[in-house]
């Protein structure tokens, strides 16, 4: 099924906005490049593709979450980067430190389906008012480089009970 998605391009930046700086709501595939979502007054970035409501996820076609380049998440009052998608999430060069809340969350782990959760490059989860870094999938944690250091809570929770395997790219 071809459904429509959402694809930015070039550099984007979403800073000094009174709650959320960048929020993303489609069924299709959303493509993002070099994010920037700073110092916001609630969260950095919501991106959805599953229609996340009341604990489940309600979208029928499986569509990925892609995050492409240099992206920054951080110094927002509330969560930096919240990902629900039906599909695999991938992401390169994911900085979210200094938020209020959560670093970033990324969930996937919807009706067990097994796609994948991706970061590669270098990640940067630190001094976050909660956890670092929450990934959850039914599918495998493929992840490298990773540094979650100085939050109030958890460095990172991973989180793949259904799938098969975390391990380093």
């Amino acid at each position: 099924t071809k459904l429509p998605g959402i694809t930015l391009t070039g550099a984007n930046v979403f800073a000094n906005n009174g709650y959320t700086g960048l929020t993303v709501y489609s069924y299709g595939t959303i493509t993002l490049n070099n994010v920037g979502a700073l110092n916001n007054g609630g969260y950095g970035a919501e991106v959805d593709n599953c229609d996340y409501t009341a604990g489940a996820c309600t979208a029928t076609v499986a569509k990925p979450v892609t995050f492409n380049g240099l992206n920054n998440f951080s110094y927002n009052l509330f969560d930096g980067l919240w990902v629900n998608s039906l599909g695999a999430i991938t992401a390169k060069q994911v900085t979210a430190s200094y938020n209020g809340g959560i670093g970033a969350y990324l969930d996937n782990q919807f009706d067990f389906k097994n796609f994948n959760i991706t970061l590669s490059g270098y990640n940067v989860f630190n001094y976050n008012g909660s956890t670092g870094l929450e990934a959850y999938s039914n599918g495998n944690l493929l992840m490298s480089n990773l540094t979650a250091s100085y939050n109030q809570e958890n460095g990172a929770n991973l989180n793949n009970s259904g799938g098969t395997l975390v391990r380093n790219l």
